[in-house]
């Protein structure tokens, strides 16, 4: 097994690309709650990127 990697800022910046794109189909199919927690996600990875910079 290989040792757990901890999330660098290229990981986070995938992570909050699969976000958004996750945010446009539950915009297009129209589920708002699901669309919300996707939306804090991405939010919260921004963050998280940022925080990692500096």
């Amino acid at each position: 097994m290989s040792a757990l990697i901890p999330a660098g800022p290229h990981h986070l910046a995938i992570g909050f690309v699969v976000a958004r794109v996750v945010y446009v189909a539950m915009y297009l199919m129209d589920i708002a709650v699901v669309r919300s927690l996707v939306w804090a996600l991405g939010f919260g990875l921004c963050v998280a990127i940022m925080a990692l910079a500096g």
